[in-house]
């Protein structure tokens, strides 16, 4: 059947089933910088949503924002696969923000570098 007749018989019913709702559309002009901006330090999934829902109050609810952004990212994951052989190679890095310790003696804040090494074994 050609769409002029579906669009006859139903009309707007149709054409609001197979378009996506107003809220929809918003949250989706958003997605990509939400994305971007989950990758900072201190910004969370809470955060963004309480932005969103101060420019949108009759927006999504937490559970579908966290899940809309949650599929959006996962749709864009690039993922490598390394080929390596066990103990082959050392991955080394320094573990986030320095952390501070209490020195026994004195009691005094020392701050501390974490050092993290891996040898891989699949």
């Amino acid at each position: 059947m050609p769409w002029s007749q579906v669009q006859e018989l139903f009309g707007d019913k149709v054409e609001r089933k197979t378009r996506p709702s107003e809220r929809r559309m918003a949250l989706e002009t958003l997605l990509p910088e939400y994305a971007l901006r989950l990758k900072h330090k201190g910004v969370t999934v809470q955060s963004l949503f309480s932005e969103y829902k101060e420019k949108y109050p009759d927006g999504y609810k937490h559970t579908q924002f966290e899940a809309l952004i949650r599929r959006y990212r996962l749709e864009r994951k690039v993922i490598g696969h390394v080929e390596h052989y066990a103990a082959d190679q050392m991955y080394i890095d320094f573990a986030g923000d320095r952390l501070e310790i209490a020195d026994e003696r004195t009691g005094e804040a020392v701050r501390m570098e974490v050092f993290v090494a891996i040898l891989p074994c699949s």
